[in-house]
């Protein structure tokens, strides 16, 4: 039995003689024409794109409870609530029939039962050979999509009502009003993975799936290669850390001193952060402090906040830790200038153990590009598996790496990731904004408690403290 389109002339090729319908849609330009002869139909309207998946193929085999059944018809309905739900019509060359059904949350299978096999009580329950079925939903729905032969007016809504076995919730009846009629089903839930199979559209879908998930997987490694490359590219400059330790002993004659330590370089092409770590002991009980970095060309001076000495039962001591950002390369040296308030003629001894360090890199704006990276990734992923009529897995052709790239804009998004990484880098190291920062801490003593009462130090380890 052949069906042409009076609208765009598609060809509908089916095995066997289908009769007693009441319309038609085109699978092509989705026209709904009445009557039960293509010489009189009358075009009603036409259908817009479905929104959810149809999983069924009109004219497609379907092999059930060993018969070949043939898709005949395809609708897709709506409840008030908007949820969706799908019906596939089966039918064999013996005018046997089936009926597939599936929803957001449930797939059956269901055979037409005669009425009179049915009895249904006035307290909403059904006896159907021996069993009691109790109703549990009632729907009304209206058509929104459909395709193939169609038996009822779809302009019209339809009401189920569906009744659960008491003791097997997997089997239902079905009882359907669609305009002046009743019809009846006996049928059972499925597995969705197992009802899916039925349908070979699934299985291109869950094929396409896996070539996606390995090209998206590529395309993630390859992203994470380039990233890292830029990144590593970007911070050339600042791969090598360098280090300086001084151990240096200062004696003044009065409070307010500036005693000079040692000479280092600072060998680079870019501005760097120089950190500076150290512990502070004084004899002089309210002797202030502020380490001050001179750049022994320009005399450009970066200077710290005046730091306090803590006292305990030996001296007085702090630990300090500085960071002066955007130094630019050269030679440099700290000047410890002290100072008091009360002036007392006592000998000023001061011990600066401390280390400097400038270069390496921090890898968290790496991190932070991976983890926007792998969102992107599984959004995109999301969307591309996504069970809807509109999903990339359902088309014809398998999606080659540019169809997986074009897919809403993937490509783009991961341009901008490259962008985002640059913007990072030079807000950092070159537009951002920053001052030195100095953090004073109190010093554990050997009993590791925190009290500065029995604290004493003569060696110094990269954790700042002195113990022994």
């Amino acid at each position: 039995m052949n069906i042409i389109c009076p609208k765009c002339q598609h060809k509908h090729v089916f095995n066997f003689t289908i009769t007693d319908y009441l319309g038609f849609i085109c699978v092509n330009c989705h026209s709904y024409f009445k009557g039960d002869n293509p010489e009189n139909w009358v075009f009603v309207k036409t259908f817009n794109k479905p929104e959810h998946v149809l999983w069924a193929t009109i004219g497609e085999h379907i092999s059930y409870d060993r018969s070949q059944f043939t898709i005949i018809t395809k609708i897709q309905r709506f409840n008030k609530f908007q949820e969706y739900s799908n019906e596939y019509v089966g039918l064999t060359h013996t005018k046997r029939t089936v009926y597939f059904s599936d929803g957001s949350d449930y797939a059956c299978v269901l055979k037409e039962v005669p009425r009179h096999e049915l009895t249904f009580t006035s307290d909403n329950n059904c006896r159907y050979k021996k069993g009691t079925y109790e109703m549990t939903y009632s729907d009304s729905q209206h058509v929104s999509y459909a395709e193939g032969f169609v038996f009822e007016d779809l302009e019209k809504e339809s009401t189920t009502l569906t009744y659960i076995k008491n003791n097997d919730e997997n089997k239902l009846i079905s009882r359907e009003y669609i305009e002046d009629r009743e019809e009846c089903y006996q049928g059972t839930y499925w597995d969705e993975k197992r009802y899916y199979s039925f349908f070979n559209q699934y299985h291109r879908y869950v094929e396409r799936k896996s070539i996606v998930s390995k090209r998206l997987f590529v395309i993630s490694l390859c992203m994470v290669l380039a990233l890292g490359a830029s990144f590593y590219i970007l911070n050339q400059p600042f791969l090598k850390s360098y280090e300086f330790t001084f151990d240096q002993k200062f004696i003044g004659t009065t409070p307010n001193n500036e005693f000079i330590g040692e000479s280092f370089a600072l060998e680079s092409q870019e501005l760097q952060q120089l950190d500076f770590i150290g512990i502070s002991e004084s004899n002089r009980e309210g002797l202030l402090l502020a380490v001050k970095l001179v750049d022994e060309k320009t005399n450009e001076v970066y200077q710290t906040k005046e730091i306090r000495h803590l006292p305990n039962d030996i001296n007085y001591a702090a630990g300090i830790t500085a960071d002066f950002c955007k130094v630019p390369p050269g030679n440099y040296h700290f000047i410890f200038s002290t100072s008091s308030a009360r002036q007392v003629n006592t000998t000023i001894a001061l011990e600066e153990d401390y280390k400097v360090i400038y270069g390496g890199i921090s890898y968290f704006p790496l991190l932070f590009i991976y983890i926007a990276l792998i969102g992107t990734i599984l959004l995109y992923r999301r969307k591309f598996f996504a069970m809807n009529s509109s999903s990339a897995l359902l088309t014809e052709q398998v999606p080659t790496y540019m169809d997986v790239l074009k897919f809403k804009k993937l490509l783009a998004v991961l341009i901008l990731l490259f962008a985002i990484q640059y913007t990072i880098h030079f807000f950092v190291r070159y537009a951002g904004t920053c001052s030195t920062s100095t953090k004073v801490s109190a010093l554990e003593d050997h009993t590791y408690t925190g009290s500065r009462m029995h604290y004493y130090r003569r060696t110094y380890n990269d954790y700042g403290t002195g113990h022994k």
